[in-house]
């Protein structure tokens, strides 16, 4: 059922009462255990989440915001099974939106609505990337895999930064783990690399694997304040300056 207001669905907190006045239809020992559980880690849900869980949206159409933004630095203090929920909640409502506007721009196009120039794309960033995209946390990585496979079909695109690459694939890591997040970076069409301490070469080598050179990741230790590598194919890097402006500066309060 779609297309209500928001206050028109239940809660988890009216889930939660269903469950616990659902009566089951000669139940095994098994069916009885299953429900059991599932009252518990719902009642969980809303009386020590409740917050986070049980109420209704304040936004009624998500397509009409151009900018959504997610803030997860307090989630990420929570228990990682709170943390995983909400982060699967927000990358599912991403990637729908991600196909819903693809999908939109091509019929615009085909239809001779719009041309390439009047596309409108969809971005995701992902800033401290490494408190998603790390090797104990192979859902959300598997997840974001996924979506640089099949968004750029649909003209969406993903950027990634991240100032603690040995978060990412900590030296626990085992091969499995270290192939996955190895792919999220393989997808990554450009890679800009900033300064990095001589400790976090290993890290970083097991990340790029051969799409870098000995030189050019050697180099990366000498790399000045506002200097980077900027890699924009397997064979092709460019040592790169950035001046940036007063006002940028002062948009992202940076400069120090």
């Amino acid at each position: 059922m779609t297309g209500l207001d928001p206050e028109e669905y239940p809660t988890l907190g009216n889930f939660l009462q269903y469950l616990q006045n659902y009566k089951l239809m000669n139940p095994t020992t098994e069916a009885r255990q299953v429900l059991e559980r599932l009252v518990v880690y719902v009642r969980e849900m809303v009386e020590q989440y409740g917050a986070l869980f049980d109420g209704h949206t304040t936004m009624t159409n998500l397509e009409k915001e151009p900018i959504l933004f997610f803030d997860i630095d307090t989630l990420s203090q929570l228990d990682r099974e709170v943390f995983q929920c909400q982060l699967f909640s927000a990358l599912t409502i991403i990637w729908s939106h991600g196909l819903k506007n693809g999908r939109k721009q091509k019929t615009l196009k085909e239809q001779g609505k719009i041309d390439m120039d009047d596309w409108q794309h969809f971005m995701v960033f992902i800033d401290e990337c490494h408190n998603i995209i790390n090797a104990d946390n192979l859902m959300a990585v598997k997840y974001v895999t996924d979506f640089q496979r099949e968004m750029r079909k649909f003209r969406a695109g993903v950027f990634f930064a991240t100032q603690s690459p040995a978060e990412v694939l900590p030296e626990s890591a085992n091969n499995k783990a270290i192939d996955e997040v190895k792919k999220v970076f393989s997808f990554c069409q450009y890679k800009l690399l900033l300064n990095l301490d001589n400790s976090m070469m290993g890290t970083m080598r097991d990340v790029l694997g051969d799409t870098i050179t000995e030189t050019e990741m050697m180099s990366l230790t000498r790399l000045k304040q506002g200097e980077a590598l900027v890699q924009v194919a397997p064979n092709e890097t460019y040592t790169v300056s950035f001046t940036p402006t007063d006002q940028q500066l002062e948009r992202f309060a940076g400069g120090a």
